[in-house]
């Protein structure tokens, strides 16, 4: 029952947990769409406002008797204004007074607030709002009219040198649309600057001051927005076609306190889900407990030596049926299992015995080899003592039981061996071995470079050539040591050499002439690893002679210490 307990609360929890994963990235998701939406509306905003502001800023300043009267208006006292619109009116049949002009923009534009005008020469400026669309001239300094605020800088006809500022002020609400819910609701701070590195629009939200002003000194610097902001916000950042430069920032508070909400709904559904289910398993396997319970306390028995203890499979129904008859067969067998194993036990003590006793006659050997060794030295035969001790170091080397051995005990084995075929033919073969003082100790695989060279006596010594000569040399190459056999023997033809690069390639059992070969890299390929080994296999000259060579990378070969 804990088991499947385990299993259905695991399912139940990683359901929750895969459900909460899944609703924190929607809810994400749905965030980055918002503001990728909200993005492309402020950009078409944007881009619809500045029309707006060119229709503006050509009917009221656009030519140089629209700047002129403008700078009659916030120069001349109410009357002189109104006398000198007169005379244009008789001079000209039109109402060319500020007022006039203005007023219809704010029932043209519903969502255009404001309208200010600055003459950089004058010390005042001109305000119109939706509630004074007459407008107003006032004497104190300027200052920068909140909301989404576009501005465009007024050039005299004559000079083209900009003498002022024309600002328009629409309506947040009508700037953000259907998203000023989710901007609340989602506490989102919006900044938008011009080309000019002026703010056209700025809302945050639950935004400190000081977070505000390092927005806006980024945006203002074409930088990106600080890191450290990502503790409070998610941050969203562009460059819109219309120059406008974006920065949105939206409160991980608001959308953390979202999701445990939804997180905290999902747990509690499942919690109870997983108690329900718990609770009608536990029902459901009331009986089998029982049953299991029964079963334990003879397992226990047997446990303690009671051969004699069987389940009752009357009290047991179903698969716990199979169970206990299974248990009572394993107890009725016991007995003849405990026997087989002891029986056993004395074969492989005998077995033991024998491999020992096996073992007198190799040393009765090696002492007779060396009497005779000694005694060809008392009567002056050096060079027979020399054969019989290599032959003794070979029939040594052949039975003792290591799986691995030190490169230069190799070289030594593989040398005595060449001297005994030398011996054999004394004016017909030549052999060197060479090895790097620093690869002497390193481990490989027993009886690795000996079959290479037998292959070279058995196949590829020419018994009618004087010149016949063998050579084994171990350097460093770089991260790998090199072990190069190399021979001036019969060598192979082109088709022979193929036929054994491909059965070196291939991994499959194959019965050849050249298994020596494949049985010392399937060794060194298991010991080294693929990665750390190589065999090549190439003509010592041109069809003359073969050279193999085992490339081993050192940092995967132990040193015998």
């Amino acid at each position: 029952m804990q088991m499947y307990s385990l299993l259905l609360v695991g399912t139940i929890l990683l359901v929750v947990a895969a459900l909460c994963v899944f609703t924190g990235q929607t809810n994400r998701k749905n965030i980055d769409n918002q503001v990728e939406v909200l993005t492309n509306h402020l950009e078409t905003f944007a881009a619809n406002k500045e029309n707006t502001l060119s229709y503006i800023y050509m009917e009221l300043i656009g030519n140089y008797s629209s700047l002129d009267n403008l700078r009659q208006f916030l120069t001349l006292d109410s009357t002189e204004y109104f006398y000198s619109s007169e005379n244009a009116w008789n001079a000209f049949k039109v109402d060319s007074r500020i007022p006039t002009i203005v007023s219809p923009f704010f029932y043209a534009f519903p969502d255009l607030e404001t309208i200010h005008v600055v003459l950089d020469d004058l010390p005042g400026y001109y305000r119109a709002s939706q509630g004074m669309p007459k407008g107003e001239k006032r004497n104190e300094p300027l200052e920068v009219p909140t909301g989404f605020t576009l501005q465009r800088l007024i050039v005299d006809p004559l000079s083209f040198q900009p003498i002022g500022t024309l600002y328009t002020t629409f309506s947040t609400k009508a700037a953000l649309g259907s998203f000023a819910k989710f901007s609340q609701k989602a506490g989102v701070s919006i900044f938008a600057m011009d080309q000019y590195n002026q703010m056209v629009f700025a809302q945050p939200q639950m935004l400190s001051s000081g977070d505000q002003t390092k927005v806006k000194t980024a945006l203002k610097s074409g930088a990106v927005l600080p890191s450290e902001l990502e503790s409070q916000s998610i941050l969203y950042q562009k460059k819109a076609p219309v120059g406008l430069s974006y920065a949105i920032l939206v409160n991980r508070g608001l959308l953390m306190r979202k999701n445990f909400w939804i997180f905290a709904i999902i747990i509690s559904v499942g919690t109870l889900l997983a108690s329900t289910l718990l609770i009608i398993l536990r029902q459901t396997f009331t009986r089998y407990l029982r049953q299991v319970g029964a079963i334990m306390d003879v397992t226990r028995a047997i446990g303690a030596g009671d051969l004699k203890a069987r389940v009752d499979t009357c009290e047991v129904q179903e698969e716990l049926y199979d169970l206990a008859t299974s248990i009572n067969f394993m107890v009725a067998s016991l007995d003849q299992f405990i026997k087989e194993n002891y029986d056993l036990e004395i074969k492989q003590r005998d077995a033991h015995m024998r491999a020992l006793q096996s073992q007198i006659n190799p040393h009765f050997l090696y002492n007779t080899l060396e009497y005779i060794r000694m005694y060809a030295l008392s009567r002056q035969q050096e060079e027979l003592a020399e054969v019989v001790y290599a032959f003794s170091a070979l029939l040594r080397n052949n039975t003792t039981q290591e799986k691995t051995t030190t490169l230069e005990k190799e070289l030594s084995f593989c040398e005595k061996y060449v001297y005994l075929h030398q011996m054999r033919y004394p004016d017909q073969i030549a052999y060197h071995f060479s090895i790097a003082d620093d690869l002497k100790q390193l481990v490989i695989p027993k009886f690795t470079i000996q079959p290479l060279i037998e292959n070279y006596f058995v196949h590829g010594l020419n018994h009618t050539h004087y010149d016949n000569a063998i050579s084994v040399r171990v350097t460093k190459e770089g991260k790998w040591v090199m072990i190069r056999i190399s021979d001036n023997g019969k060598g192979m033809t082109a088709e022979r050499l193929a036929e054994i690069r491909d059965q070196i390639a291939t991994e499959e059992e194959q019965i050849s002439a050249s298994i020596g070969i494949k049985n010392v890299h399937e060794r060194l390929k298991s010991f080294f690893g693929k990665e750390g080994y190589q065999m090549e296999i190439r003509p010592t000259y041109q069809e003359q002679g073969v050279t193999i060579l085992l490339k081993i990378r050192e940092e995967g070969v132990r040193r015998f210490v």
